[in-house]
């Protein structure tokens, strides 16, 4: 079994989130798609803290922070290459309409995978 660091459980929940901001823009006229690739910061939020040793809410939430980073570059990116991109107020409006977003869903994502990491651990341990 693969011997898990939070480094390693943060880049990956890093890459889950680029991976899906890079779908979102590519599927960006397929609807239902995009609904499901708005969850993405729930999903790399619980792969992160279902794979880190230790300081599992932390990492989770970490990628609220990540997310919202990497989400305003993508706007940027994106508007760039001629998308439209819904502003709402300047950049710093926008980076906290992200972040209370992403803090959500990064919650929810991290306590799902604290839940199923200690139900998988737990089943072991018995």
């Amino acid at each position: 079994m693969t011997h898990w660091t939070t480094l390693r459980a943060s880049l990956v929940g890093i890459s889950v989130f680029m991976l899906g901001q890079a779908l979102y823009v590519a599927f960006s006229n397929h609807e239902p798609l995009r609904l499901i690739l708005l969850c993405t910061p729930s999903f790399a939020a619980l792969i992160s803290a279902y794979l880190a040793p230790h300081w599992k809410i932390f990492i989770g939430i970490s990628m609220a922070i990540y997310g919202t980073i990497i989400g305003e570059l993508m706007a940027c990116i994106y508007e760039y290459f001629g998308g439209h991109v819904d502003r709402i107020g300047d950049t710093g409006t926008t980076f906290i309409i992200l972040f209370t977003y992403n803090m959500t869903l990064s919650i929810i994502g991290s306590i799902l995978g604290i839940v199923l990491s200690q139900k998988i651990i737990g089943s072991y341990d018995e």
